[in-house]
């Protein structure tokens, strides 16, 4: 009897493992530049589309903020945007959805040569 319940027990487990594996789509690759992209922030609007942000070395010198979009939870992704175009490192990015659905990003920015926090606004 207590090898039923053992085995019950491992038949559990293995479906639960199988159906906690099925519900994750495959790793979708959202980058594609020649340096580092990190940091990545993400946020979720009320018509559920997908908005990300993350810090770029992808110009010679300096960390930018880039911006992506998905409209089809995830599946397709809109071309990248940079956010900025400053002459110091720009890094650390968050983003979110206010209640109006208007996106505001803000990230460290060493611009005026020391560590800064910086603000935008997507307005519609």
């Amino acid at each position: 009897m207590k090898r039923i319940g053992i085995l019950f027990a491992v038949f559990g487990l293995s479906l639960f493992a199988q159906v906690a594996q099925a519900d994750w789509t495959p790793a979708k690759r959202l980058t594609w530049n020649s340096g580092f992209s990190e940091y990545p922030a993400i946020a979720v609007d009320s018509s559920g589309s997908i908005h990300m942000a993350w810090e770029g070395y992808s110009t010679p010198g300096n960390f930018d903020i880039f911006y992506r979009k998905s409209v089809d939870g995830g599946s397709i992704w809109m071309a990248s945007q940079r956010l900025t175009w400053n002459s110091g490192d720009s890094i650390d990015p968050a983003i979110v959805v206010d209640s109006s659905g208007y996106l505001h990003v803000v990230w460290q920015d060493r611009t005026p040569g020391n560590w800064e926090i910086y603000y935008k606004k997507f307005i519609k």
